[in-house]
């Protein structure tokens, strides 16, 4: 699945890979620039993740294939090279550095004792992650999970601090962070 990326206004570059990379086979999921460089994008495929140099158009790293389908990757800008890779079948969060072909850390993500109202504790563990959204500023996330339920995870404390009921009826498809007010979340759904 070739697809483009335009490191100078104006020209496209087609990014194909090499022959018979798995990764190619598959669909693209997911592709985030690095926050501290323009020149290099990440990008997921179903179970692999890639890294190009797209001044060169070419792959720098393939990464080892994923257990599980990813769902989302996000630079964790205030580090070195680090991401996070987000799955559909657990609540397991996977920090891989591009040095790597293998996860540095996973973070199972479990409610503590006495967590922020509107946590429940144990009905989600088990619920697959569709979208991440980092917030270098707070260095924390919101998750959307395929139960359509939001968790607030505090990477710094390595902890769940918020969990909300199901409020949406159908499976949130994104959440983003507002630019302008780090405490403004927005989801979308085809639930009301």
């Amino acid at each position: 699945n070739p697809f483009a990326a335009a490191p100078e206004e104006g020209l496209l570059s087609s990014l194909t890979g090499s022959s018979g990379t798995p990764a190619q086979l598959q669909e693209v999921t997911d592709l985030q620039f690095d926050t501290l460089s323009a020149t290099y994008l990440l990008v997921s495929y179903q179970y692999y993740i890639i890294l190009w140099d797209i001044e060169e158009a070419e792959q720098m790293h393939i990464f080892d294939r994923t257990p599980a389908l990813i769902t989302s990757i996000n630079w964790l800008s205030w580090t070195a090279g680090n991401f996070v890779v987000t799955n559909a079948k657990s609540a397991v969060v996977s920090i891989f550095n591009v040095s790597q072909k293998q996860p540095i850390e996973s973070l199972k993500l479990v409610a503590p004792t006495g967590a922020a109202s509107g946590t429940a504790t144990g009905t989600w563990n088990s619920a697959g992650v569709l979208s991440a959204v980092v917030s270098a500023s707070q260095r924390s996330m919101w998750l959307s999970l395929l139960d359509g339920s939001l968790l607030y995870y505090n990477l710094q404390r390595h902890q769940v601090e918020y969990h909300s009921p199901a409020g949406h009826t159908e499976t949130i498809f994104d959440c983003k962070y507002c630019p302008y007010s780090p405490d403004v979340v927005a989801t979308v759904s085809f639930g009301k």
